[in-house]
């Protein structure tokens, strides 16, 4: 709200800062600046290599820039194999967001498989996921489309470590922005627990996954509601 009032616009907001590539970031930027460049995950404790990334930098080739971020951690630089950044396209985020508020006045299905989703963080009970792989229907071409004019330069190595857990974590899907889901999945997953407890399944590491889950995201929910991402596509 600070930064809004002052009507600066920068050319760019470059974070290295853990999970900074987050639509609710970046939306709440999105008069302040023209581009946010950041990782949906941790960064590393070396931070980004500025001494090499920083030229390109300066003159706008974003591309080379976090190809030289992901280049450096995939090369095995401070032990970790781990780097992830992408570059999100700020004048493109209202689109997405009248999307996505179009695809919110339909109901999520039931078979959605939350914990089968691509997640950017090593917690047992997730809260950063990725957003395409949460809306995950090839028939959505809008929603696709308009993605790839949003979030541009998606590099990552082959997997991402997260202290969370203290090992490398799976990267199935990358669309290189994390996103919160918000109650349409908790509604989901309230129902697939009474389900699983009406058909006697109430035990095991299914059940347990899906109640840790639910009680994590439902958790988040009202700071979720007050952000400029969830007014805008609700």
């Amino acid at each position: 709200a600070g930064l809004s009032a002052t009507n600066q616009v920068f050319d760019w907001i470059y974070f290295d800062v853990c999970f900074m590539s987050s639509i609710e970031a970046s939306y709440a930027l999105r008069n302040n600046t023209k581009y946010v460049i950041g990782s949906p995950c941790e960064i590393m404790g070396y931070g980004s290599p500025f001494d090499q990334l920083l030229d390109d930098l300066v003159v706008d080739n974003f591309d080379a820039a976090c190809r030289t971020y992901r280049d450096y951690y995939a090369n095995d630089h401070y032990g970790s194999n781990s780097g992830c950044i992408a570059t999100i396209v700020c004048d493109q985020l209202d689109n997405l967001a009248s999307i996505v508020k179009s695809l919110n006045q339909e109901s999520v299905s039931t078979d959605l498989n939350v914990l089968s989703l691509q997640t950017y963080e090593g917690r047992s009970a997730h809260i950063f996921y990725d957003i395409e792989d949460y809306v995950n229907n090839p028939l959505i071409s809008t929603f696709c489309a308009q993605l790839d004019k949003t979030v541009i330069n998606r590099y990552h190595t082959e997997k991402f470590y997260s202290t969370y857990n203290a090992q490398l974590n799976d990267i199935h899907h990358y669309s290189g922005i994390n996103f919160t889901p918000d109650e349409a999945c908790i509604n989901v997953l309230d129902r697939q627990i009474k389900d699983l407890e009406s058909s006697g399944q109430d035990s095991g590491a299914n059940y347990t996954n899906l109640q840790n889950q639910f009680r994590e995201l439902n958790h988040y929910l009202p700071s979720l509601r007050n952000t400029e991402w969830d007014k805008a596509t609700h």
